[in-house]
């Protein structure tokens, strides 16, 4: 897909997305309950756990949610030549999300909540690639918002993957906030061939994420951000496009909600 395509697709995808938007902000009382929202992100590295996908990409999605339930499309695009990609998009992820908490089952339990979600990943650009993850996770409402997901890949890698989770989030004035997040991966026989993810069971990164995020307009959020990345594992701290111990990269984010 070429560039001209690429932002096509975005500017008809954000049309619509607008056009439901204000179909939901003016139906008054008799709206339904549907949250609607897009971002695009410029990211001077493509991390994902721990994994050097790419070096500079350009990132976008979009969801759709209703009473716990979320669906999502999210986009990456290559917008260098390294591996001779350049303005084609890389990877193409499907995701369906229910997300809540235990209150239901007693008011004490209100503070935890879990989610439960399928993933599906698609790379146009090798169609062999393309795997499948079921995952559910808990987190707890308090200071640090403490969470464990596991994942589970259902077709290509098999085993499992954990990533515990830290944040807070810190007001500052002029509708700002800087927003930190931690994670710490764990990695359960995902090393199964030479092309495993990993190179032994056990923890793979630690990974810290500063997030300043504006809102200049209700609903619109600017989100510069820098991530800081420990690799603890052999073939994470080895990738060829990597081969450091540390890694920092990061970029600009504009979201929109309705």
């Amino acid at each position: 897909m070429k560039l001209r395509e690429v932002f096509g697709a975005v500017g008809v995808v954000l049309a619509m997305v607008c056009l439901l938007g204000s179909w939901r902000v003016w139906g008054g009382e008799k709206a339904l309950p549907i949250s609607l929202g897009a971002d695009l992100t410029y990211t001077s590295e493509y991390m994902w756990r721990g994994l050097h996908c790419s070096d500079d990409s350009l990132q976008w999605g979009y969801y759709i949610g209703y009473k716990g339930v979320t669906a999502s499309v999210w986009y990456s695009m290559d917008v260098t030549d390294q591996n001779d990609n350049r303005g084609r998009i890389i990877e193409t992820d499907f995701a369906l999300d229910y997300s809540g908490d235990l209150g239901f089952m007693n008011p004490k339990l209100g503070r935890l909540g879990y989610s439960v979600g399928y993933i599906y990943y698609a790379f146009p650009q090798g169609e062999d690639d393309n795997t499948q993850e079921i995952y559910v996770g808990l987190s707890y409402d308090t200071h640090f918002s403490p969470s464990l997901t596991a994942y589970f890949d259902v077709e290509q890698q098999g085993g499992c993957y954990l990533e515990l989770g830290l944040g807070h989030s810190f007001s500052l004035p002029y509708n700002t906030s800087l927003d930190l997040v931690g994670a710490l991966g764990y990695s359960i026989d995902e090393d199964g061939t030479d092309d495993g993810y990993y190179d032994d069971n056990g923890f793979t990164h630690a990974q810290v994420t500063a997030t300043l995020s504006y809102s200049p307009l209700p609903r619109v959020t600017l989100a510069p951000f820098v991530s800081v990345q420990l690799c603890i594992d052999d073939k994470v701290k080895n990738q060829d496009d990597v081969g450091k111990d540390v890694v920092v990269w990061g970029g600009p984010t504009v979201k929109i909600e309705f």
